[in-house]
């Protein structure tokens, strides 16, 4: 749209300046005037499209592009919902799937502990039946090669599901 309305105005230019040239006339002398129609006529359409046009803004019945598409709802706890507003523990607040096993120690009478860690390298040292992570898990067992964490939730539809995730300490082996 510019570059046409640009077009326009240098063409006229052009032509009235091919005009003036052509009587014979001096550029810049006052006493010359040229009182043709259609030089008045190419003036006129040059003013015209030399002022500067304001279109004002509808926003009616258009979209604010500064409103995001996808409207955030708060969670809202249901009566049902167990999960503690503070953690006990710090590793309650974590998600299982942040832990790696560092070592898991088996002591003489058979009972083992494992030392996890999170993605800051801070560690935890975890026994059968402690809380962990932020669904409700638990550590079901500690077997020489990995641990079993046993966690409730709930699936798309709201139904409650029970899972178990498995932390090996060589996760590439498996």
């Amino acid at each position: 749209m510019r570059k046409n309305k640009f077009n326009e105005i240098l063409l006229l230019t052009v032509f009235l300046l091919n005009l003036i040239i052509s009587t014979n006339s001096v550029l810049f002398a006052e006493e010359t005037k040229i009182t043709s129609k259609k030089i008045e006529e190419y003036n006129k359409r040059l003013q015209s499209l030399l002022e500067p046009k304001i279109q004002p803004y509808e926003s009616e019945g258009k979209n604010d592009p500064f409103i995001p598409f996808i409207k955030q709802q708060p969670r809202v706890l249901e009566a049902d919902d167990k999960r503690p507003q503070v953690c006990e523990n710090p590793i309650e607040c974590l998600d299982v799937g942040q832990l790696q096993i560092v070592s898991i120690v088996t002591f003489g009478s058979g009972k083992r502990i494992a030392m996890v860690q999170d993605a800051t390298t801070q560690g935890y040292v975890l026994l059968e039946g402690m809380r962990v992570g932020y669904r409700e898990g638990r550590v079901k067992t500690i077997n020489p090669d990995g641990l079993v964490i046993s966690e409730t939730g709930k699936d798309i539809l709201g139904n409650q599901v029970k899972t178990e995730k498995i932390l090996l300490i060589h996760p590439e082996g498996r």
